[in-house]
């Protein structure tokens, strides 16, 4: 595209970029979401949902939008609403990064904040769930976007993710994604198996999260995992296999690929990418596979990206940089 002539033209067509393994016959492709427009996967089903509001008449002009995120969906809604004459009421916990609450007030959206006195790695999604269903008493009018159940979450990546994938490569053999809401993985996986019935579908979650079925505990990572409910969107008949990768393991991973790799991730990014080399390494693996990268690491300079942090919180760890080192 030479001339884009909406920021909705922006979204999709994001690169391939291959990642070269030491020790797997295995292709190793990333899909860069961070070069959508709003920096992030949550684009494609922020713009999807929308317009599939737009046409079954929930949402009209000057209308307002809810949505309760972790920060990349309501980013990109909040990109989406600005250009589309909305308003955008999102809430947060502390959870989120404050680098996404400066952009979420940036492009002019209403922030609401529960759970202040909760630790920064503790899930507030029963407060976050109180909040919305208060805001959207006070405005009977508003467009719950709901991302979790929304279908078009993950019909987004079906319509799109999927087939540019299968555009650029022809086959894929393995897909690693996080899980989350359920979109990403659920929906790119479920269009690659009708091209491919052979092809696995791993799930990446944080160690911590609960969609595998394992207990809940607090963890940093954001943008993926759960700690009270698992989603709609959600399609464990997808997804063939899953594991779980702790914050150590995802921040260091991101720390290595910034600087050994010149790649900056967010740190489900760096599950993902870390789930990836360690399947594709200690498994009899060939053919093609790709890792879906969920947005960059310029939102996460005050925690992943921060030596002080990551000491305080003891999430360095050089076991993980040397298998990195010796495998990619």
């Amino acid at each position: 595209m030479a001339v884009a002539r909406t920021i909705e033209e922006l979204v999709g067509n994001t690169p391939l970029y291959q990642l070269p393994l030491k020790r797997s016959p295995c292709k190793l492709y990333l899909k860069l979401e961070y070069f959508n427009a709003g920096h992030s996967v949550k684009a494609r089903i922020a713009l999807n949902m929308l317009l599939e509001a737009e046409k079954d008449g929930r949402l009209k002009s000057g209308d307002t939008i809810i949505e309760s995120s972790s920060g990349n969906t309501g980013i990109a809604l909040a990109m989406l609403a600005a250009a589309r004459g909305y308003k955008f009421i999102c809430v947060v916990d502390n959870h989120v990064q404050q680098e996404k609450v400066r952009i979420l007030q940036a492009y002019g959206a209403i922030i609401e904040r529960v759970g202040k006195d909760l630790p920064t790695d503790y899930h507030a999604a029963k407060e976050r769930i109180a909040r919305v269903e208060e805001l959207c008493a006070e405005h009977p009018q508003a467009f719950f976007v709901d991302q979790g159940d929304n279908p078009h979450n993950a019909e987004a990546h079906y319509r799109t993710t999927a087939p540019e994938i299968l555009r650029d490569l022809g086959s894929v053999d393995y897909l690693f994604a996080s899980v989350g809401t359920g979109g990403s993985v659920s929906g790119t996986g479920r269009r690659l198996r009708e091209q491919n019935p052979k092809v696995r579908i791993i799930g990446v979650e944080p160690t911590g999260s609960i969609i595998f079925g394992k207990p809940y505990h607090p963890f940093f990572q954001s943008g993926s995992g759960s700690a009270k409910m698992i989603f709609k969107n959600v399609d464990f008949e997808v997804i063939d296999e899953n594991f779980q990768v702790n914050d150590r393991r995802a921040f260091t991973s991101c720390l290595y690929m910034a600087q050994r790799k010149g790649l900056m991730f967010g740190g489900s990014s760096g599950s993902v990418i870390f789930g990836a080399i360690d399947y594709l390494t200690r498994n009899d693996c060939s053919g093609i596979a790709v890792a879906i990268i969920p947005d960059g690491g310029e939102r996460y300079l005050s925690n992943v990206y921060n030596r002080e942090w990551m000491n305080q919180h003891d999430l360095l760890d050089q076991q993980t940089w040397d298998y990195l080192y010796d495998n990619v």
